[in-house]
């Protein structure tokens, strides 16, 4: 007897909405046959499938005892992780028990947004000694300026990578402000 397995459908699409508005988004490609199954800067990668009614919480995280407490909520699991954020789901209309205080979720949300411009302006300052490196060894040592060259490009996509995280990051602490006013 032969096991016949079924090729899964996966879907790409680019995103550009905060993280908080995340789940709203998935939640509607949820009901469409798209279920989730890894978040990237800059692409969201789903598995077609069966539409399924489920709902969507994008939970910042500091540490796993927070972690470990969303595991603990009733009807809810983690999906994946996402940098500082876990992504939970459930069936509609499940409640979700935890509280959720704006001005945490601000304090939260701004110290991610300070870690990612530290994680940048380093990422800048490796660049610019990489780029430095280049201009020194180019003419003595051509395998040092080769090194360094290779070294600007990964540093130069990583910077990239670490900015749409954090426009994103912001957007969200723009909007979750606004609706404090």
């Amino acid at each position: 007897m032969s096991c016949a397995t079924a090729k899964k459908t996966v879907v790409t699409k680019k995103y550009s909405c905060d993280i908080l508005e995340l789940p709203e988004y998935l939640t509607q490609q949820a009901g469409e046959g798209l279920h989730i199954k890894k978040i990237t800067p800059a692409w969201l990668v789903f598995e077609q499938g069966e539409p399924a009614e489920t709902d969507y919480k994008m939970i910042p995280v500091n540490n796993s005892v927070e972690f470990d407490h969303l595991k603990e909520l009733p009807g809810w699991e983690p999906v994946l992780t996402f940098g500082e954020f876990v992504l939970l789901s459930a069936p509609q209309g499940t409640p979700f028990t935890m509280a959720m205080d704006k001005q945490v979720t601000m304090v939260k949300l701004s110290f991610m947004r300070t870690m990612y411009i530290v994680r940048f302006l380093l990422a800048f300052a490796g660049l610019v000694f990489a780029v430095a490196g280049i201009a020194q060894y180019a003419a003595s040592k051509p395998w040092l300026a080769v090194l360094s060259a290779v070294l600007s490009a990964a540093l130069a996509l990583f910077g990239v990578l670490e900015l749409l995280p954090l426009i994103r990051l912001q957007k969200s602490i723009r909007r979750l402000a606004g609706k404090d006013a």
